[in-house]
């Protein structure tokens, strides 16, 4: 096949040019993301509970459903919450079962479970946990009940956009006016609640008026004002009579609270817009931005767009395709410090179009997106996919000087190496395969790198067999004399290659004196390297990654939110808007404190934003800035980790290792259970008076329901005011003045019916696999998350609790798992490699031999990692994979060259000289390409650059020490483990 690539080069030329056409039309159609979606089977289910106790709740709701869940056998875990009249279970699938089929499940099993009474219909959402929005908005301006009425414009408009999953409007109020019911005038009127919402049903309906269906009232076809909105009759559903609503409400305008401000003090609207899977980035923003361009001109109304991931995107393909394009131009340099052509550089060079575009093609059918990840799978691979052309190029070019016929030497140069370029390419490209099959989040985030390199590695062979020995056979022939700076290049690669070849001679010739040398000598390397396991720096999931915006998170205690919570939010606002190197900030008040979002002019070291915030007027502690990155960073409010404790615990136990935990000094801060305490009103029923009256616990609870809750009577009643509003009711005063209906006896206030409490309850309760749970937030100081789960066995060891009752939650879940799993993946990685050697070499021990540069490279890695100051995270251990694939190639070529020379009729000490002496080149030049291929990747910075540095630092460093062993060590082990032939030491 060889001969026919290099005798019809139309046809070699048809075949990579179809290829590069075929990429080329594929890119259109591969959609932009910043970093890869990540789907997960996970279900939501929310099942209303709103006069429930949570005690209740979790025995009689959750726990059943957890139990059915449980015992299918398809899930991982099951986690629910029970807060606010509600309960909600989230339940993990395994990660063989799609999205959607999680959710067919999930909601079989939800309606064949007997129903709890008091629960209403539930709701299945899909959990998205890492769905960030791709674009958010800040509309400002004076008026709050003007900016939200123009979010509400914009809002159904971009959401109506193709890929477009959610929109999200936060810090909008409602344009509509309140009836504020005074419970007293509502008893001496003898209505209650349930009149107020019957009556809206079923009189204040405008279409049953304008059918002739009308009650005597004074409905008319527009409301025109308040005092008319007053006259809606509500009608006593014992007394029949009709009272107008404004006897015991006062209709007054929907104020509204502002909830979010911007720069300070200008009350703010946020639209926030999600994408679905496989939605394009860039399509969606410039559609976005179309829309907002039409109310940009309104009086009033400013937009400051605070997250654009179309920026981020470009902004990232920019820095990955500078790393790309500085190594294609360092390896060029490395390919002609060695070959000293530029001719050469061309013919080695020439496999990059059809194996990068050709990718393309394989991107598309796999469903890769065009992402950081992806992208620098392109720029690890630059160094990689030469080594195949090179080791060719030096093949053919050494029988050339030899004066072998040019045909003869591209011929017979392809077939002397050609299994060695398949093992070595296939071993490069097996290895990341495991992280493609692994199911897990990692898997998923690394997963469109993994095999963007494969489908490069692999579409590079044809390239090599087909285009390097045509352009090899038309280009190397032709004599020319080179310039002077070509020969000052070369003139430095023979003289790398002759030291390098002349000391490994030196100690082989040492070693070869006596035999028990060569295997000491290895043994020591070996145990050198693997030694360097002691120094394996502290673990982590994912490094922080550097940002110039930042989010601030200030947890506010449940009882101490709405006295503090307003005067919170606007310090936190005027302290971020003083600074002079803010470009702006939004403050907004959320579900469990103040949240805010700023950015600066650069990017600044967070204790130095933590000494800017030492003189706030707040809890110094509770202030938690990071850094947001494209990838989720710490867990709710700021905090880094939590854990859950379980409540079968005894209180001791639970006290104890909270407190060696949070005070073992490498936890700043601790957030305990006590932070959702609160106070509760507690009515327990009398229930020889409530059967008096000819009533029961249930019917006056459904009466109590609605004063708990927002009522929106214009939905329920359907009538036009000349400026749309929501008509909703509140109740003001005592709850316990509330008025009652019961049978046949009139009305009875609820103080009667019932006896009042006050007692502390915990606003959220966890609960995870049938089990009740407290939780435990917590923030590292100058430690990292591996670390408190290592104290967190140890504590859990010392005080005697079982490990289960201790459930490390989040990024520490999630770290636990995907370290599990890319151990399972880097033995994996190492059996394909071994089982690629054994069919080609058929030697258990030349395997051993070649798998034996793995450790050799190892302790290089480490060492990289140490001096680099980087953690053993999830990019290191893909780095650690990708550098098994990498480093074994030299001891292919190595082991190939020597079989090579033994056909020949060589002696052992002959065939490891010249394997050595002919190799050294390749291998250092192919070792050299790598290196400085993913140099830039290092070197240069750039948005989201921490989550692939890892990588680099590991195969860089790695491939240093690998090959310099490669080169002195592994010929040694390969003479000593040689047949012994006559004359030679025993």
């Amino acid at each position: 096949m060889i001969e026919a690539f290099i005798r019809k080069g139309v046809f070699t030329i048809s075949i990579n040019l179809l290829i590069l056409l075929a990429g080329y039309f594929t890119l259109p159609y591969i959609a932009n993301e910043f970093i890869p979606s990540i789907e997960i089977p996970a279900v939501a289910v929310i099942i209303p509970s709103p006069m429930m106790p949570k005690d209740q709740v979790a025995s009689q709701v959750v726990a059943p459903l957890e139990r059915a869940f449980l015992q299918t056998g398809e899930i991982t875990s099951v986690e629910g919450m029970i807060e606010d009249g509600k309960a909600i279970l989230i339940i993990f699938y395994k990660w063989d079962f799609s999205p959607e089929e999680a959710l067919r499940k999930a909601r079989q099993i939800v309606d064949n479970a007997p129903r709890a009474p008091g629960t209403l219909d539930p709701i299945f959402i899909l959990h998205r946990p890492s769905n960030n929005p791709i674009f958010r908005v800040a509309l400002y301006g004076n008026s709050i009940q003007d900016i939200s009425e123009k979010a509400r414009l914009i809002a159904p408009e971009i959401e109506r956009i193709a890929g477009v999953a959610q929109v999200i409007v936060s810090g909008d109020v409602a344009n509509g006016m309140v009836a504020e019911v005074r419970p007293e005038d509502m008893a001496r009127a003898g209505v209650n609640s349930g009149d107020i919402v019957k009556s809206a049903k079923e009189f204040w309906n405008l279409n049953l008026y304008l059918k002739g269906k009308s009650f005597d009232h004074l409905l008319t076809n527009n409301i025109q004002n308040e005092a008319q909105l007053a006259n809606l009759p509500v009608v006593s559903m014992q007394t029949k009579k009709k009272v107008p609503l404004g006897h015991f409400a006062t209709i007054k305008h929907n104020e509204g609270s502002v909830k979010v401000l911007m720069n300070g003090d200008s009350p703010a609207v946020i639209i926030e817009a999600l994408k679905g899977a496989g939605a394009d980035t860039l399509s969606i923003v410039a559609n976005i931005e179309k829309i907002l361009k039409k109310f940009s001109d309104i009086p009033g109304l400013s937009q400051k767009v605070i997250y654009n991931e179309a920026d981020k995107i470009r902004e990232g393909q920019d820095s990955v395709l500078s790393n790309f394009y500085a190594g294609l131009a360092l390896n060029s340099f490395i390919l002609m410090l060695f070959l000293g052509s530029p001719v050469g550089v061309l013919v080695a060079s020439v496999i990059f179009p059809t194996s990068l575009i050709g990718s393309l093609l394989a991107m598309k059918f796999f469903g890769i997106s065009i992402n950081l990840f992806s992208l620098n799978g392109f720029s690890l691979a630059v160094g990689m996919i030469t080594d195949a052309s090179t080791v060719i190029l030096e093949s053919v070019t050494r029988r050339v000087q030899a004066g072998v016929d040019l045909y003869k030497a591209c011929v017979n140069g392809v077939k002397d190496v050609s299994l060695g370029i398949v093992s070595s390419t296939l071993a490069s490209a097996g290895v990341l395969l495991p992280i493609a099959m692994q199911k897990n989040i990692t898997s998923k985030l690394f997963s469109d790198l993994a095999l963007t390199v494969v489908s490069t590695q692999i579409l590079s062979l044809l390239a090599v067999f087909s285009l390097v020995p045509w352009l090899c056979y038309k280009v190397l022939g032709r004599k020319s004399k080179p310039n002077r700076f070509s020969e000052i290049i070369f003139s430095v690669g023979p003289t790398i290659v002759d030291f390098t070849v002349k000391y490994s001679h030196q100690l082989q010739d040492f070693c070869r004196a006596k035999p028990i040398r060569q295997l000491g000598v290895s043994l020591l390397a070996v145990s050198i390297c693997l030694g360097m396991l002691v120094f394996m720096p502290k673990t982590e999931f994912l490094p922080m990654v550097s940002s110039r915006v930042y989010s601030l998170d200030y947890p506010i205690d449940r009882r101490a939110f709405d006295s503090t919570g307003d005067a919170a939010m606007k310090t936190i606002a005027k302290t971020l808007s003083s600074w002079s190197d803010s470009n702006w900030a939004i403050t907004k008040k959320g579900a469990n404190g103040i949240e805010a979002l700023f950015e600066l002019k650069s990017s600044l070291p967070l204790k130095e934003l933590e000494g800017r915030l030492g003189k706030i007027d707040l809890k110094r502690e509770r202030l938690h800035i990071l850094p947001v990155g494209p990838a989720p960073t710490g867990e709710a409010m700021g905090y880094d980790g939590l854990i859950f404790v379980s409540e079968e615990l005894s209180t001791q136990q639970r006290h104890d290792f909270i407190s060696f935990l949070c005070q073992g000094g490498k936890i700043s801060e601790c957030l305990t259970d006590d932070f959702y305490s609160m106070t509760e009103t507690q009515l327990n029923p009398e229930h020889i008076l409530t059967h008096a009256l000819g009533s029961n616990e249930i019917e006056s609870l459904a009466q109590i329901v609605i004063p708990l809750h927002k009522v929106d009577l214009s939905d329920l009643g359907r009538f036009n005011i000349d400026r749309p509003v929501d008509l909703s009711v509140q109740f003001s005063g005592l709850l316990l003045n509330l008025p009652l209906h019961v049978k046949e006896k009139g009305t009875a206030i609820l103080s009667d019916l019932y006896d009042v409490s006050f007692g502390k309850t915990q606003s959220l309760l966890n609960r995870l696999n049938n089990e009740s749970f407290s939780s435990l937030y917590f923030k590292l100081k100058d430690a990292t998350l591996g670390e408190i789960d290592l104290q967190i066995t140890e504590i859990a060891q010392k005080l005697g609790i079982p490990t289960a009752k201790i459930s490390p939650r989040g990024g520490m879940e999630t770290m636990n798992e995907s370290f599990a799993s890319m151990i399972q993946a880097l033995c994996l990685s190492a059996l394909i490699v071994f089982t690629i050697l054994m069919l080609q070499f058929k030697s258990v021990t030349q395997s051993v031999i070649i798998m034996s540069t793995i450790p050799l490279a190892l302790g290089g890695a480490i060492i990289g990692l140490i001096i680099m100051h980087e953690t053993l995270n999830a990019s290191v251990m893909v780095g650690l994979i990708l550098l098994v694939g990498i480093i074994v190639n030299n001891g292919i070529f190595l082991v190939e060259a020597t079989n090579q020379k033994l056909e020949e009729g060589k002696s052992n000490t002959q065939a490891i000289v010249e394997a050595v002496g002919e190799r050294t080149r390749p291998i250092l030049m192919t070792s050299f390409a790598t290196i400085f291929g993913m140099l830039p990747t290092l070197l240069v910075g750039g948005e989201g650059s921490e989550l692939y540095r890892g990588m680099a630092v590991v195969n860089i460093f790695g491939m240093i020490t690998g090959t310099f062993f490669s080169l002195c060590v592994t010929p040694m082990t390969i003479e000593y483990f040689l047949p012994k032939q006559n004359g030679e030491n025993q």
